[in-house]
Parts: structure tokens; C-alpha cells; sequence
């Protein structure tokens, strides 16, 4: 991550989860799970939570707060797989570590230098620009796990 990453590694807040991606025993990708954002506009009217269920609910949801394709992993369509694969065993793996499910996944795309073409080809859906963190505005996209939120 530090290497590859343009954000670089940091510290995950919160509950978190990371995963190493896999293919004929070689990494391909890294992943990394924390806390979801407290406040998001896009996300919180597509929910349609009033301020204190979503306060209550708030551990229920986890932020892809890194999402790394390592050089010698890019192949074709490898990013979506792993983002749906990696979406569908998110919430078993949280409630084992931490007890709890996850009914919702995020994360923020900075579409300056994405399209989040891999996130709409595993299932996730664009909710619409943000206000953004320090000087990182993106697009947010949450996966729901089939669960009702």
C-alpha cells in the first residue's frame, strides 16, 4: 500500500478488516475496511434514516477505505471480481471479528482520477458527489448486502 497507493497506508479508524487477494498463490490486491463516515449527504438520504437511527446504526455500516490492484495483479476484469467477492464475505467476516454484521458498505471514489468502472461492474451504485474531507471531494458509492437496511 505504501508503495503502490496513492494515498499511501495509514492507520485504519475503528473496527477494521484488510484482505490480500489471491491468484495461483500470488498477491494481486489489497483491501482495507474501517469506520464508515458520520455524516454524508448522498448516502444518508439514499438510506433514508432519521439522525438518531443512523447514529444508533452507524457500527452496521464499513468504509473501503483502501482498495489497492497491485501491478502484477491487473488482469482483465480482476478488480471488479475481487470487489464482489471480497463484498460478499465483508459482513461474516466483521460479525466474527466484532460480533456485529454489516449491512452496508462505502467508499468514496475521487473522480478526478477514477471512473469507478469496477465498482459499478461488482454491483455498487453511485450516489452522488460529496462535500469531500480536507480537499478530497468524490462520488459515493454504497454496496448493500442484500440485507434490509
Amino acid at each position: 500500500m505504501r508503495t503502490h497507493h496513492y494515498l499511501g497506508l495509514r492507520l485504519i479508524v475503528g473496527q477494521s478488516l484488510c484482505y490480500v487477494a489471491l491468484f495461483q498463490e500470488q498477491w494481486v490486491a489489497l483491501r482495507g475496511w474501517g469506520a464508515a463516515a458520520l455524516k454524508c449527504a448522498p448516502r444518508d438520504a439514499w438510506i433514508g434514516w432519521s439522525p438518531a437511527l443512523r447514529f444508533r446504526r452507524l457500527h452496521l455500516r464499513a468504509n473501503d477505505v483502501r482498495f489497492l490492484v497491485l501491478p502484477e495483479g491487473r488482469h482483465p476484469h480482476v478488480a471488479s471480481r475481487i470487489l464482489a467477492l471480497n463484498g460478499k464475505r465483508l459482513s461474516q467476516d466483521w460479525e466474527r471479528y466484532y460480533g456485529h454484521p454489516i449491512l452496508l458498505g462505502e467508499t468514496f471514489v475521487d473522480a478526478a482520477r477514477f471512473r469507478g468502472t469496477c465498482y459499478l461492474a461488482a454491483g455498487w451504485v453511485p450516489l452522488g458527489q460529496t462535500l469531500g474531507f480536507a480537499k478530497r471531494a468524490g462520488v459515493m458509492w454504497p454496496m448493500a448486502n442484500g440485507e434490509s437496511l
